[in-house]
């Protein structure tokens, strides 16, 4: 469960069968004598109701954000190394021998052997 920052409306469960909950609506309507809220409960119910919405709607943009963010970043590190693979296996394709004898490192003119 996630923590709120107003701790006044509090969700028991998402879920309740049909057969529970037909049972708790008897029992209430039984026990519980009707009242009619007063306007100023009404209106601070309204507002910490679209507080909620905006937090959670924030939450979710941010996290969609993230999201794509991680994908593209993702997305673009694969292109990169997917490049590289190709790059090296068409210079290998056009000169297999020379690929297989010149080391990826010291291929410069010191790297020669030097003849005596």
């Amino acid at each position: 469960m996630f923590r709120r920052s107003s701790e006044r409306y509090v969700t028991l469960q998402e879920y309740i069968p049909a057969r529970e909950r037909q049972a708790v609506e008897r029992v209430l309507v039984s026990v519980i004598v009707p009242v009619e809220p007063s306007k100023s409960f009404v209106d601070r119910l309204s507002q910490d109701l679209i507080e909620e919405a905006r937090r959670q709607q924030s939450t979710q943009q941010r996290n969609a954000d993230q999201t794509l963010r991680f994908f593209g970043i993702f997305g673009g590190l694969v292109s990169v190394v997917g490049g590289l693979i190709l790059w090296l296996v068409l210079r290998q394709e056009r000169n297999p021998e020379q690929a297989q004898q010149q080391p990826f490192r010291g291929q410069g003119p010191s790297a020669m052997p030097r003849s005596a």
